[in-house]
């Protein structure tokens, strides 16, 4: 076991005390929410010694990003884009895991992978692949989102939202409708630059307002093969290169095909939970969207200077 995590006999011994003792929980009850806050701080974390096949491997562009805010070539519109958001890392490599719990069909109850629901364990799959993650920055985030006209918006949806019967996410705010929103609208982007099918992308919110703020978006694939994939997500978190990407992405949220009928809508899709969200503009293929292609807005994105709704990245 020492060679094959390329350690000391003492550093297992040691790994297997800490285990007996109740690593890393100690008795705590480990929440979703704790989890994305840990799976959150990973990404986030510079490690200087790390290994191609470890299960994260990443490379945090973050500093080159706020430096290329400062570029003397780039226009006005272009600098508001990179100072709202504070962190861009590149995922050379992750694993996943996928527990299938069950499924349903239209309304009907959960029926287990087991059929008759006798086994007392649940079908898994690892999962390996690259990504790119960003963050917003939380400062002018929150200056965002405590506009009056912001609230309205959302207070219009939230009674629809409790009448779904969805709990997640909990609480339903104005960053994760702008998360969400800007994550699919990143993943129509690169499926158009980047040669990634939507289909294969899969999101991942991490959101929360306390009692650790969080803004960030990964943007990822997943294959069985232990190998991953060939690269080319990751390469896109080439930071001109990935402002080039995001800058298309927030013009596109300008207008829509079916404008000015999909941005004046008062809610469309299951349970009229997206408003100026439609086929022609947002929404991705299912497998893509953990959140069944639900609470998504434009309006979040891109303003609406007719409802003096404010645009988060501040462009026209």
């Amino acid at each position: 076991v020492a060679t094959q995590y390329r350690c000391t006999p003492d550093d297992i011994e040691t790994a297997l005390a800490d285990l007996q003792h109740g690593y890393p929980l100690y008795g705590e009850n480990l929440t979703p929410g704790q989890l994305q806050e840990s799976e959150f701080k990973a990404l986030l974390e510079i490690l200087p010694d790390q290994r191609e096949d470890e299960d994260l491997v990443t490379r945090n562009r973050s500093a080159e990003w706020r430096e290329l805010g400062l570029a003397d070539d780039l226009d006005t519109d272009a600098q508001k884009i990179v100072h709202c958001t504070r962190d861009l890392v590149g995922v050379d490599r992750l694993k996943a895991v996928q527990v299938f719990k069950g499924f349903t069909r239209l309304d009907g109850e959960k029926v287990p992978p087991d059929i008759v629901g006798k086994s007392d364990w649940l079908p898994a799959i690892e999962l390996y692949g690259e990504g790119i993650f960003l963050t917003l920055d939380e400062e002018q985030l929150q200056v965002w989102e405590q506009s009056p006209d912001i609230g309205a918006r959302l207070n219009q949806l939230i009674p629809r939202f409790n009448q779904f019967g969805r709990d997640d996410p909990n609480p339903l705010t104005p960053r994760f409708m702008l998360l969400h929103t800007l994550s699919h609208m990143l993943m129509r982007q690169i499926e158009a630059e980047g040669g990634y099918p939507a289909a294969s992308l899969i999101e991942r919110i991490y959101c929360s307002n306390a009692p650790e703020p969080m803004a960030g978006i990964l943007i990822h694939v997943a294959v069985p093969d232990i190998a991953g994939s060939l690269g080319g997500l990751a390469e896109l978190a080439e930071p001109r290169r990935f402002l080039g990407i995001l800058t298309r992405a927030l013009e596109h949220s300008r207008w829509c095909s079916l404008d000015p009928v999909c941005s004046e809508h008062e809610g469309q899709g299951p349970g009229l939970l997206n408003r100026a969200a439609c086929h022609a503009c947002v929404l991705v293929p299912e497998p893509a969207c953990n959140y069944g292609n639900t609470l998504l807005d434009r309006g979040f994105v891109k303003g609406d200077t007719a409802s003096r709704l404010p645009a988060y990245f501040g462009m026209p």
